[in-house]
């Protein structure tokens, strides 16, 4: 009984604040976890042209996709040392979104670098959290697939630094004094 109350507290709260944010704009729940500044009066082709011109020169191939409004740079591998584990495979993702809110276009940013794990060094990961765990079924296990699938990217970071400066490297493509809004 215990756990369907807390559990009835979660809906509420969260169908609570969702109408307190419901007059903030149109704000994406994912673009929360962006980087995010203002584009001025900049109409949605300059602002998208603006973003591919600095994704572009920053991390070279990019997919652009004016329907989506999104820019996602590809993938960029590398190797790094990791604590406990040695050299590790590496990569660096970025991914800009414009979306509209309270009248204007704003770009949403957001760089991670991720590690290359496998399944068994996750499980590893969740026994240190302390949580329990039951015996995996054979589907879970590393046993009925393949290396290229129980290989997974753990997110590590976020190179914050990196999206402020090419959200100001944006507006300066537009004309826009350097700010970045919160």
């Amino acid at each position: 009984m215990k756990r369907v109350w807390a559990v009835w507290l979660n809906v509420a709260a969260g169908a609570i604040l969702a109408g307190l944010g419901g007059g903030c704009g149109s704000l994406d729940p994912h673009e929360s976890n962006f980087a995010r500044t203002a584009l001025g009066k900049a109409s949605f082709d300059e602002a998208f042209e603006a973003g591919e011109k600095v994704m572009r020169g920053e991390f070279g191939r990019v997919v652009a996709n004016a329907e989506l409004a999104q820019i996602e740079a590809k993938p960029e591998l590398f190797t790094e040392d990791s604590a406990g584990i040695g050299k590790a495979q590496m990569r660096r993702l970025a991914k800009l979104r414009l979306g509209q809110r309270h009248g204007q276009w704003w770009a949403y940013l957001q760089v991670q670098i991720q590690r290359q794990d496998t399944q068994t060094y996750r499980a590893f990961q969740y026994q240190r959290s302390g949580q329990d765990h039951m015996i995996p079924t054979p589907m879970e296990s590393e046993t009925s697939s393949s290396a290229s699938r129980r290989q997974v990217w753990t997110n590590v970071r976020r190179l914050h630094a990196l999206e402020n400066e090419l959200l100001a490297r944006i507006r300066e493509e537009l004309g826009i004094q350097s700010r970045r809004e919160e």
